[in-house]
C-alpha cells in the first residue's frame, strides 16, 4: 500500500479553534481550545486514515520574511500566556504519543507544509495538508491535497479557480498584486481581486504583468509602474519555501503510532 501522509498546520488549527471559542475566561478558553484541538485531530485521523503524519508548527520569533519587510504580520495579536502554556503541554503529549512535530527556525509552518508537498514528489505517496490558510493552496501545484478541516472543503485547483480566478501555480502572484492584509503584504494600490485575475490571465505571471505595465492606461497602470519594486517584494513575501527537507522526508519516523491505528 502506498503511503498516505497527513501534515497538520498545528498553529493554524489552534488559532482557528481559539478564535471560535466564546469563553471570556482566558484559562478556560485556553484549556477548551486544546480539548477541541485534540478532538479535531482525532476526527482528521478518522476522515483521512493516514499511514504517516506530522505536525508543522511555527518556531516563533523573526522569520526571513521579517528580514525582507519588518512590518510583516505586525498586526497579528500574540498568543496569550495561558494558551502558550496549554500548547506546551499538548506538544509534550503529542511527543509522548509518538507524533512527529517539525519546526524550522526562521520559517513559518506554511513553509514547512509546502516543503513537505515538494519533497514528497519523489515518493509515490498521497499527501494531505490539513490547513485553512489560503496561501497553502499553492502547494497543490506539487500534487498535494489541501483540506480545510473546518469548512470541510478541499482547497484544490477548482477551488483556486473559483475563488481567485487563477490556478494554484499563480496564487502567489495573485496575492502579490492584491496584497494580504492578514499578513501585512502590501500589494499594489488599486489592484483588486478582479483586476489581478484579469492581468494574470492576460500576461501569465507577475513579471509578465509588470513587463506589460508600460502599455496600461489609468491609475492601475501608473501604480504598477511606480510600485514595481513593492510588487516584487510582495511576491517574495508570498513565496513558500520548498527546500526545508534537503535530505528528504523521514518516512519511518512519521508512521502513525501503533496505538492510534485502532
Amino acid at each position: 500500500m502506498n503511503p498516505k501522509l497527513l501534515a497538520v498546520d498545528g498553529l493554524g488549527m489552534l488559532r482557528r479553534i481559539y478564535g471560535a471559542n466564546p469563553s471570556t475566561n482566558e484559562q478556560e478558553k485556553a484549556e477548551g481550545t486544546i480539548v477541541t484541538m485534540q478532538q479535531s485531530f482525532r476526527r482528521a485521523l478518522r476522515e483521512h486514515e493516514p499511514t504517516h503524519c506530522l505536525f508543522a508548527f511555527d518556531a516563533g520569533g523573526q522569520t526571513w520574511r521579517h528580514e525582507l519587510y519588518p512590518p510583516y504580520k505586525a498586526g497579528r495579536q500574540p498568543m496569550t500566556a495561558e494558551l502558550q502554556a496549554e500548547l506546551v503541554k499538548y506538544k509534550q503529549q503529542l511527543a509522548e504519543e509518538g507524533w512527529v512535530q517539525v519546526e524550522h527556525p526562521g520559517h513559518e509552518a506554511d513553509d514547512t507544509l509546502n516543503s513537505v508537498a515538494f519533497s514528497a514528489l519523489s515518493v509515490t505517496a498521497e499527501v494531505v495538508l490539513l490547513a485553512s490558510d489560503k496561501d497553502v493552496a499553492a502547494a497543490g501545484q506539487y500534487g498535494a491535497k489541501v483540506y480545510d478541516h473546518f469548512e470541510h472543503a478541499w482547497h484544490n485547483s477548482a477551488w483556486c479557480w473559483n475563488k481567485f480566478g487563477v490556478g494554484p501555480d499563480r496564487l502567489q502572484d495573485w496575492l502579490a498584486l492584491v496584497g494580504d492584509s492578514t499578513d501585512g503584504v502590501p500589494g499594489v494600490p488599486k489592484v483588486g481581486d478582479k483586476t489581478a485575475t484579469k492581468l494574470l490571465r492576460e500576461h501569465g505571471d507577475l513579471e509578465g504583468v509588470l513587463a506589460a505595465a508600460a502599455t496600461f492606461k489609468g491609475k492601475v497602470g501608473e501604480n504598477l509602474r511606480n510600485e514595481a519594486d513593492t510588487a516584487r517584494l510582495s511576491r517574495q513575501l508570498t513565496a513558500l519555501r520548498v527546500d526545508l527537507f534537503p535530505a528528504g522526508l523521514d518516512w519511518d519516523t512519521m508512521r502513525v503510532p501503533r496505538a492510534a491505528r485502532h
